[in-house]
C-alpha cells in the first residue's frame, strides 16, 4: 500500500517529517541565506526531507525575523522567506490558521 501522507504537511506549511516540493522551496531559500548548508546535510536536501538541519535553519530564520521560532514553516515564515503562498497554511511559523488544504 501507498504511504499515508503526513496531514501536517501541505502547501504553505511544512515541518519536521515532511518531504517534497514545498520542503525544497524552503530549503532553497535557507541555502541562499546561508542558514542551511549542503554539507553535511546533502541527503536531507537531495531527498527534499524536512529533517533536523532544516528544522534548525528554519528556527534560526524565524528568530532573526521576529517570528515564533517553532521550527514549523507556516504562512508567515513562507512570506518572510519570499515564497508565494497559495492556499494551505495552518499553524506554525506564525501561520495562525488559514484554509485547510484540499477542502472546499
Amino acid at each position: 500500500p501507498s504511504p499515508v501522507p503526513n496531514a501536517k504537511c501541505r502547501p504553505c506549511r511544512v515541518e519536521k517529517g515532511c518531504k517534497g516540493p514545498e520542503v525544497k522551496k524552503v530549503q532553497d531559500k535557507l541555502i541562499a541565506l546561508k542558514l542551511l548548508s549542503l554539507m553535511p546535510n546533502s541527503a536531507e536536501i537531495t531527498n527534499q526531507e524536512f529533517g533536523d538541519a532544516t528544522e534548525k535553519a528554519v528556527m534560526d530564520f524565524q528568530n532573526s525575523n521576529k517570528l515564533n521560532p517553532d521550527g514549523i514553516a507556516g504562512q508567515k515564515t513562507f512570506k518572510a522567506l519570499g515564497i508565494p503562498c497559495v492556499g494551505g497554511g495552518g499553524a506554525g511559523g506564525g501561520g495562525n490558521g488559514g484554509m485547510i488544504w484540499g477542502l472546499r
